[in-house]
């Protein structure tokens, strides 16, 4: 009602569908997972969601954050945001007529997105990413819908977009996959990780692509806060392979290990 002056009127038949199909496809994965860990409810519920919320758990960021990720994430149009900006916030009677109710519903549903998620004490990029259809949404109803249309530039701009884009995410994005993968070093990690009968773990990280490729499903990740774990299990095993899965993971143990553990190889 702001934006337009008129209401949006939202029918209970599809609140109660989307509230089916939401229900329907979350709760039965949900029961599932709380059945076979007794403690997903608490960590994933309290810990993952409620705490993470409220307290600087990790990745605690200012209330900036989301600004480039915002601008960023719309490029291309990012470019179209100022004149996008007057036509929201025009008072002119025949543009506020012009703006429908369901522009309204879209910016509220991206808008209130970022800001919940801004008043998290933790953030991340990856958080924001609902409110990316909706405002993708509401741009591209400002271009189709405004003198831009008119203009060839907004064409030659999604096409050059869409071009990197597919260069990016066909050519550049699995180039660097394999590249940082452990795989890359195929043989290696046979060599050193194919014996079932030695440990593998991770840290601090999961390393899903070695225990697809080598057919394992026993390797356990420990995170830095499990790094006492991790120590018990390096003294009690003969052997233990590590694999290292951030960039300052192989310095850091060096310094956590126990004096009496010796690193015999490193790759």
């Amino acid at each position: 009602r702001w934006l337009t002056g008129r209401p949006l009127a939202v029918s209970r038949g599809a609140i109660a569908a989307f509230l089916g199909v939401t229900i329907g496809l979350s709760v039965p994965w949900y029961a599932a997972l709380c059945l076979r860990e007794t403690d997903f409810a608490y960590k994933f519920f309290w810990e993952h969601n409620v705490m993470r919320f409220l307290t600087p758990f990790a990745h605690e960021r200012g209330v900036w954050f989301y600004g480039p990720v915002l601008l960023l994430g719309l490029l291309p149009g990012t470019l179209l945001l100022w004149p996008f900006l007057r036509f929201l916030g025009s008072s002119d009677d025949a543009i506020a007529q012009r703006r429908p109710a369901e522009l309204g519903f879209l910016l509220l549903a991206g808008g209130w997105c970022v800001l919940f998620f801004t008043l998290s004490s933790c953030k991340l990029p990856t958080y924001i990413l609902p409110a990316f259809p909706p405002l993708s949404l509401a741009l591209g109803w400002f271009i189709t819908h405004s003198e831009w249309r008119r203009s060839r530039w907004p064409s030659v701009v999604a096409v050059a977009a869409f071009t990197l884009l597919a260069g990016f995410h066909h050519i550049a994005e699995p180039w660097y996959a394999v590249y940082r993968s452990p795989m890359h070093c195929t043989e290696e990690v046979r060599r050193l990780c194919a014996d079932p009968s030695v440990p593998v773990v991770c840290y601090p990280r999961d390393c899903d692509s070695v225990a697809f490729y080598l057919g394992r499903d026993d390797l356990h990740s420990y995170r830095s806060k499990d790094i006492d774990e991790l120590r018990k299990l390096v003294v009690a095993q003969p052997r233990t392979v590590i694999l290292c899965t951030h960039r300052h993971s192989r310095q850091q143990l060096h310094q956590l290990l126990p004096p009496e553990v010796r690193i015999v190889e490193e790759v």
